[in-house]
């Protein structure tokens, strides 16, 4: 059964902190809450607010966060529970033509065989010679708003969703109902004794779907959606069609 989190967490306390700023460390402590996290995905994002953040986390077991309370939260303070909610009432309501609010937050990269770049486009070179001429190609950060939203909109279909055009007589016709919003490129560290530095670039996107594939929506809400969902990617979450994506659906 799928359960989706709502963690507090506290910037002002030093590993709240590293997690805010690394998805690395974010990721180690996910996984600390599952009793079995190696057989299970997980998928989470923060939410931030003026005061604190919240990480927002599914899991395909029910998990404890008396770790990152302890450690990065308010500890014994009101309100600084988390909470779990079961997502099943969610996926019964998943059908043909059912219009939902929606958040993602995405890493909008596309593979090619040209990459802009002599140093990269060596490697690429020198990959092909290697493996005989099979090579995907190298992976390319969408960087501005338009390529970053192209990106989105050309993927929808293939995650069982479409975006329906915007409502109302004083909005351009047949524009989409989706909003950019935040849009970020972080560096951080992973690994243990010899770690390598990780660029991961971001684009959260909010707005109105609609359900064209219960099946692959379904699919895509469990499993995520793009690439870097171990590092705050692809975590879909839902809410009324005319209000912002809420928690409980």
């Amino acid at each position: 059964m799928p359960w989706l989190s709502d963690v507090p967490i506290n910037p002002l306390r030093r590993r709240g902190r590293e997690m805010l700023a690394n998805p690395h460390v974010t990721h180690g402590m996910v996984c600390q809450a599952l009793a079995d996290p190696v057989r299970q995905r997980t998928l989470w994002r923060f939410e931030l607010d003026p005061r604190r953040a919240h990480l927002i986390v599914l899991t395909e077991s029910k998990p404890s966060w008396a770790h990152v309370i302890e450690s990065a939260g308010w500890e014994d303070a009101d309100g600084a529970e988390a909470r779990i909610a079961s997502l099943e009432p969610l996926l019964a309501l998943v059908v043909l033509g059912r219009q939902f609010s929606f958040k993602v937050c995405v890493n909008p990269v596309s593979a090619t065989q040209k990459p802009e770049g002599a140093a990269l486009a060596s490697r690429i070179e020198r990959a092909r010679a290697e493996s005989g001429g099979r090579v995907r190609g190298a992976r390319v950060a969408q960087r501005t708003a338009a390529q970053q939203t192209n990106w989105f909109l050309a993927r929808v279909a293939g995650w069982g969703f479409k975006i329906p055009p915007v409502e109302g007589p004083l909005v351009e016709s047949g524009a989409p109902d989706l909003i950019l919003g935040a849009r970020r490129t972080m560096t951080f560290w992973k690994g243990g004794s010899a770690p390598v530095p990780v660029t991961l670039s971001t684009a959260t996107f909010t707005g109105r779907l609609e359900i064209i594939d219960p099946v692959l929506f379904r699919t895509s809400l469990l499993e995520g959606i793009g690439r870097a969902r171990a590092y705050g990617c692809g975590l879909i979450t839902l809410g009324p069609p005319n209000e912002p994506s809420s928690l409980d659906g």
